[in-house]
């Protein structure tokens, strides 16, 4: 079966009803999902990977903006504090905003908004869809959480599209740590140390990653030529759009909005 959903809480499951749904993979066999297992898996663990769940034409469509949008040498947009102490090489673009209307299709997949609202229950939110960009030699991310965990109930939900495959040749891994969404706050100290329980997730083109803001995870150096995604954050109802201004990394948390270190850790 091409189809293939690894890596979950329960408190928001059990006003969930089944709710099974058809699409074809890429072998063009029907495939039912069941949405209330997929989001326990993910409240057990704190992710969700999902092969094949976009084509393969709509992912070579978004590769070609991609790479029309960043050329050869794209410059970096955080500041050198930032890059140095973070000990991240990404650098974002928001395509919805500059007005490509063809990143709208994966926000308004159906399949993608019920396993959505089956996670994060009704009332949710989009908040932007961002492309992030490595470079070849870049460093990629060093762990981190995307927003502070000291409230449990304040998150985001990162839902990563992957236009292209990422695997050991091209580097850029996912790296995470499952169920440390229910451990608090990430453990200070080196950005790129190995980790007890970390585990690598290698997505193909049209996978789709589902990760909780509070889950520990990094994304490993690029030695490939560039490597590529697409983050279609969201939040659960009642949660500020700027939940995700202030980062959690191992050696301080930082401040998008204000370009600082608000804490430092070590």
């Amino acid at each position: 079966m091409a189809y293939h959903c690894r890596a979950s809480h329960t408190r928001m499951l059990e006003r969930l009803e089944y709710r099974p749904t058809q699409y074809n993979d890429k072998s063009g066999a029907g495939v039912v999902m069941n949405f209330q297992s997929m989001a326990a898996e993910f409240w057990q663990k704190g992710y969700l990977c999902c092969d094949n769940f976009f084509d393969d034409e709509l992912m070579d469509r978004y590769q070609k903006h991609i790479l029309e949008e960043f050329g050869d040498d794209p410059d970096f947009v955080h500041n050198e504090e930032f890059l140095e102490r973070s000990n991240t090489d990404v650098i974002p673009w928001f395509p919805q905003r500059d007005g490509f209307d063809a990143f709208d299709i994966v926000e308004q997949d159906s399949r993608l908004q019920a396993l959505t609202e089956a996670i994060l229950g009704g009332g949710w939110a989009s908040l932007y869809s961002m492309v992030m960009f490595s470079k070849q030699d870049s460093k990629g991310q060093s762990w981190h959480q995307d927003c502070p965990p000291e409230d449990i109930s304040r998150f985001n939900l990162n839902r990563l599209v992957y236009s292209m495959d990422i695997d050991a040749s091209i580097g850029g891994e996912t790296l995470v740590v499952p169920g440390s969404h229910r451990m608090g706050t990430i453990s200070a100290g080196d950005g790129d140390e190995v980790l007890a329980g970390e585990i690598a997730l290698s997505p193909k083109k049209g996978t789709l990653i589902m990760i909780h803001g509070h889950l520990w995870h990094r994304v490993k150096p690029v030695h490939g030529r560039y490597r590529a995604s697409i983050n279609y954050r969201c939040c659960p109802a009642n949660t500020p759009t700027d939940v995700t201004d202030i980062c959690v990394y191992r050696n301080m948390r930082y401040q998008f909005s204000t370009h600082s270190i608000v804490e430092e850790r070590l």
